[in-house]
């Protein structure tokens, strides 16, 4: 194919840049972090072991279910910025967002809340310093399995 002859344009005919993912496709060494939220109580909880004791983190998010998810898993990432993290939300959109949402550019949506979330959530994994592994656990279903 052929580019016009603008400068910039010919720097990127001949410059490779690749992004590096931060979503691992197998576990990382880390902590395995639960996240949950509740339409109902519009709780978001993050739980996760530190040696023989459960820790957790309460954030309230109004709104629908995947809403409040969705402010769970921004939070576990804020709370784990640092290290590899291993998560496991329940909500197979909120798993499906995460595991696509880090080289993924942000169009402004009709719901204001749900745009504040994802961009909450877009600048915690940014900020992410080592790799995640996201892994959804259907809790809320009958089948068996993963």
């Amino acid at each position: 194919y052929y580019l016009p002859s603008h400068k910039l344009l010919q720097l990127a005919h001949s410059t490779s840049l690749t992004l590096q993912p931060k979503n691992s496709r197998v576990p990382v060494q880390g902590p395995t972090v639960f996240t949950d939220g509740s339409r109902r109580t519009g709780k978001a909880i993050v739980a996760w072991k530190e040696g023989s004791e459960w820790q957790g983190l309460e954030g309230h998010e109004s709104g629908s279910t995947p809403l409040v998810e969705l402010r769970a898993v921004a939070m576990a990432f804020q709370q784990f910025s640092q290290g590899p993290l291993n998560l496991v939300p329940d909500c197979g959109c909120v798993a499906d967002i995460t595991q696509r949402l880090d080289c993924s550019l942000l169009k402004e949506v009709n719901n204001g809340a749900l745009f504040s979330l994802l961009k909450t959530l877009w600048c915690a994994i940014q900020a992410q310093v080592q790799l995640y592994y996201i892994l959804h656990v259907r809790s809320h279903t009958n089948l068996p399995g993963f």
